[in-house]
């Protein structure tokens, strides 16, 4: 897998939407396995531009077949799944990309939390970079093989910041 690319937003009860696109590089017809997580299913799948419904195999496994080809083909995979709802001040979640066992020698993602909630942390098998909104990340994995882009998120609910009471408002109540 030449690169992927990830989207990621994820809802205050713990839902999650993600659409992936694969870069895969072949020759021959390939068969393709990946392993989506717990509780998630697919909306939607296209092979090089048109509609395909992958095979679920096992569990959380499907198969994707990618005919023969002297170009990449393109795999574009929109599922959804569930992680832990968010609390009301602060906590965490964890959230995985599809592993699959071929090489992937770059992903890319993108995360976007609740508008409402910051994230404070990031741990797991990412790099990770601030994204362009407070509520956004986005992380970057190089060189993988059946491990998926993991994290687990540590966020809070900024506090609202209170004003001080002007002195003219306060002369007034004296």
């Amino acid at each position: 897998v030449r690169e992927a690319k990830s989207t990621m937003r994820i809802v205050s009860d713990g839902t999650f939407f993600n659409a992936t696109s694969w870069k895969i590089r072949h020759n021959t017809a390939v068969t393709w396995r990946l392993s989506l997580g717990d509780e998630t299913q697919v909306v939607s799948c296209l092979v090089d531009g048109r509609p395909f419904a992958p095979v679920a195999i096992e569990g959380s496994t499907i198969e994707i077949r990618l005919p023969e080809s002297n170009a990449d083909s393109t795999v574009e995979l929109a599922y959804t799944g569930k992680s832990s709802p968010f609390a009301p001040v602060r906590g965490d979640f964890s959230v995985s990309l599809p592993s699959t066992d071929l090489l992937v020698e770059r992903s890319e993602w993108e995360l976007v939390l609740p508008s409402a909630y910051a994230p404070l942390a990031v741990e797991g098998n990412c790099e990770f970079f601030p994204g362009s909104s407070k509520n956004e990340l986005v992380l970057r994995k190089e060189l993988c093989r059946g491990e998926p882009p993991s994290i687990r998120v540590f966020y809070q609910k900024p506090e609202t910041i209170k004003k001080p009471r002007s002195e003219e408002h306060t002369s007034e109540l004296q």
